[in-house]
């Protein structure tokens, strides 16, 4: 194998889907951060090209590549337990997710690396 200078070593799993309309699509999943980051499309020309006659280099119909700044990071979720200001209903969740956003009880900042959507669950 070789080794270039920025490669990254990560676990991952592939899927192979053959469908009916000739297309062959091949996403490579990242088990780490859970997420898929390759996706590509090739005809069933392009597959046993690349596949069986061993050509190098083989065209693509389709590719993208997508959340490669999260690869091979782990998500973490915690609860975190605050009180809300005296005289604050249950359902003020605006207050409690800036109270999150300013400082997390742990003391450590709030980061979304994973650009997922943060929802606060207001227990009474």
């Amino acid at each position: 194998m070789v080794n270039f200078s920025d490669e990254k070593e990560i676990d991952a799993q592939i899927t192979v889907l053959a469908s009916y309309d000739d297309l062959i699509k091949i996403e490579v999943f990242d088990k780490d951060s859970s997420s898929i980051f390759l996706k590509l499309e090739m005809t069933r020309e392009q597959f046993i090209n690349a596949t069986m006659n061993r050509l190098g280099n083989t065209d693509v119909k389709y590719a993208s590549i997508r959340n490669i700044e999260i690869l091979g990071k782990t998500m973490e979720m915690k609860s975190f337990e605050f009180e809300l200001p005296e005289g604050s209903s249950y359902k003020d969740e605006k207050i409690a997710l800036k109270l999150v956003k300013e400082k997390c009880p742990d003391g450590s900042k709030d980061v979304n690396v994973f650009d997922i959507q943060q929802g606060v669950a207001i227990m009474s």
